[in-house]
C-alpha cells in the first residue's frame, strides 16, 4: 500500500513484514523512519539491526540475520539505508530478500526517490502488497498546502486553513525551514489560538526572511524594507535565483493586467493564490508598462551575474532593480 508521509500515522495499526520509504526529502524520510521504528519497537522484545548501503556493506550479513532464528527476540527489525540510487546488485538482492522474509522479520528500507520502473519490480511490488510504501518526496503546490494544514492540525494551531496559505506563501520550496517555523509557532502559541496577523508579525520579528517576502515587499513599494530583507537573505548565504523567477512571473501577470487582460484567467494560469491577488492588482495600478519591461530586463542581468558567481556585481544589479521600482522614469539601460 502506498501512502504519503502525513497518512502514515493512520496506517500504523499493526506491524507489517516490510516498509519502504522512498523519496528526495530528507526531513520527511527521517520522520517516517522514526515513526515506523518507534511503532515496531513499541511491540516489545524487538531486536533492531541497522545497515548503511556503502562500500563496506555485505548482503551476506543481512541474509544471515533473516535465516538465523533468535531465542531471545521474537522479532528482528532490519533497517537498510541507501544514500544513493539503487544499483542493479541492490535491486537483485532485494528481490531475493523479500522472497525469504518470514514472520519474525520486519524489513525497513530507506532509499532516494525511485523511478516508476523500479517501483514495478517484484521486490517493490511485494512490499506494496504486504507492507507499506511511504513516498517521501518534497510536496509541491496543493500537496504542500495539505501537508502544512495537516502539520498545523497536529499541533492544534488555528485557524489552520488561513495559516497554511500564509506559510505556503512564505516558505514554499523550503520544507525544513517551514517545519521549524511551525514548531516555533507551537511554542509561541501553546494554546493553539492564533491569528494570521499575529503569526505574520512573529515571522517578521524572527528575522528569517524568505525570497517570497522579498518579492511581496518590493511589489508593495516598500523599497527600504526590500533592501533590508535582501541584505538579510544575502547574509544567510542565499542567492536570489528563486527571487528572480518569482518576481519575473509576477511581472508577467502585472504586465498583462496593465494591458487589460481579465484577471480571473491569469490567477488560474499563473496559480496566484487569493491573498496575493489584491497585491498584484494594486501593483498594476502603480507601476507603468515601461517599469515592468525595464525590471524584467534587469532581472535577466541579475540572473547572469549570479550564474557567473560575481557576488559584488549581483548586489549592484539588485540595487539597480530597486531604482526601477523607485522611479518610473529611471532605466538601467540609460544609466
Amino acid at each position: 500500500m502506498k501512502v504519503y508521509p502525513e497518512q502514515l500515522a493512520g496506517q500504523l495499526k499493526q506491524v507489517v513484514p516490510a516498509y519502504l520509504i522512498c523519496g528526495d526529502d530528507g526531513l520527511l524520510s527521517q520522520e517516517a523512519a522514526q515513526s515506523i521504528r518507534q511503532y515496531v519497537l513499541a511491540a516489545g522484545n524487538v531486536e533492531r539491526l541497522s545497515y548503511v548501503y556503502d562500500s563496506d556493506f555485505q548482503w551476506e550479513q543481512v541474509f544471515n540475520q533473516v535465516q538465523e532464528l533468535s531465542l531471545f527476540s521474537p522479532l528482528k527489525l532490519l533497517e537498510i539505508h541507501f544514500e544513493k540510487s539503487l544499483d542493479k546488485t541492490a535491486q537483485q538482492q532485494l528481490g531475493e530478500l523479500t522472497g525469504i522474509l518470514h514472520q519474525d522479520i520486519c524489513l525497513l528500507l530507506v532509499t532516494p526517490a525511485l523511478k516508476k520502473n523500479q517501483l514495478q519490480q517484484n521486490w517493490a511490488h511485494w512490499i506494496d502488497q504486504h507492507g507499506l510504501i511511504v513516498q517521501a518526496n518534497t510536496p509541491q503546490g496543493p500537496q504542500l498546502k495539505r501537508w502544512i494544514k495537516h502539520r498545523l492540525d497536529s499541533y492544534k494551531l488555528t485557524p489552520s486553513s488561513e495559516l497554511s496559505e500564509l506559510l505556503f506563501s512564505y516558505y514554499e520550496g523550503n520544507l525544513l525551514a517551514l517545519n521549524q517555523v511551525i514548531e516555533q509557532l507551537h511554542l509561541v502559541y501553546p494554546n493553539g489560538q492564533t491569528s494570521v496577523e499575529q503569526v505574520e508579525q512573529t515571522l517578521i520579528n524572527s528575522g528569517q526572511f524568505t525570497q517570497y517576502q522579498l518579492v511581496d515587499t518590493l511589489l508593495m513599494g516598500d523599497i527600504n524594507r526590500a533592501e533590508q530583507i535582501a541584505r538579510q537573505i544575502n547574509q544567510q548565504g542565499d542567492e536570489l535565483t528563486l527571487f528572480n523567477w518569482l518576481l519575473d512571473k509576477d511581472l508577467q501577470v502585472i504586465e498583462k493586467l496593465i494591458k487589460g487582460h481579465p484577471s480571473a484567467p491569469l490567477w488560474k494560469h499563473y496559480k496566484i493564490w487569493n491573498k496575493r491577488q489584491p497585491l498584484l492588482l494594486k501593483a498594476s495600478q502603480q507601476l507603468s508598462l515601461s517599469q515592468i519591461q525595464a525590471a524584467r530586463w534587469q532581472l535577466a542581468q541579475l540572473d547572469l551575474t549570479i550564474k557567473n558567481v560575481n557576488q559584488s556585481d549581483s548586489w549592484n544589479q539588485f540595487m539597480a532593480l530597486l531604482l526601477i521600482f523607485l522611479s518610473p522614469t529611471w532605466s538601467p539601460r540609460c544609466a
